[in-house]
């Protein structure tokens, strides 16, 4: 989680950052999926419709689900503004879907320059995020035949390159 000497204060509640319907589905979801997204080189879409998916994983347990709430709901995990500096700008590579009801939110996951973005309805939110490490745990446990054993390393070496190549044929 977030580095203690960067902790604010005050930090802002997680209902001023995230919009209502995008909060209802994820205090109870009713099923959460997982997927290895490609981004495409045009696309005006949102959400995980303006990505290749190059793999399906698993539906979450629930006690994934509740891991990735702890993750959401806790005010510390967005970043503020401190400390001030550059990063390159965020390229989601990971996701999660969550469904309740008739409604659908997509988190999508950058794993290495932790950042996210939540796509629920009319609703949007992005930011930095102070979760990457326990976002590539959990993508790890998701897809462990992907997974790189070296902890620098979200995944195998060429398997980023192995899912493009299949998902262009159509194999995956």
């Amino acid at each position: 989680m977030r580095p203690s000497m960067f902790a604010n204060d005050n930090p802002r509640p997680v209902n001023s950052i995230l919009g209502k319907r995008t909060r209802l589905v994820l205090v109870e979801p009713d099923r959460t999926e997982s997927f290895i997204l490609e981004r495409l080189r045009s696309s005006k879409r949102r959400g995980i419709e303006a990505y290749t998916i190059l793999a399906r994983g698993p539906e979450l347990t629930a006690e994934q689900i509740a891991s990735l709430q702890q993750m959401v709901f806790e005010p510390l995990s967005y970043y503020d503004g401190r400390p001030i500096f550059k990063r390159l700008p965020s390229i989601p590579e990971f996701a999660f879907r969550l469904h309740r009801g008739e409604s659908t939110l997509d988190l999508l996951v950058d794993l290495h320059n932790p950042g996210w973005e939540f796509c629920c309805e009319a609703e949007r939110h992005w930011g930095w995020n102070w979760v990457g490490s326990e976002m590539v745990a959990l993508a790890k446990a998701l897809f462990p035949e992907h997974a790189s054993e070296h902890a620098r390393s979200v995944w195998k070496r060429g398997a980023m390159k192995r899912l493009a190549e299949l998902a262009a044929t159509g194999a995956a």
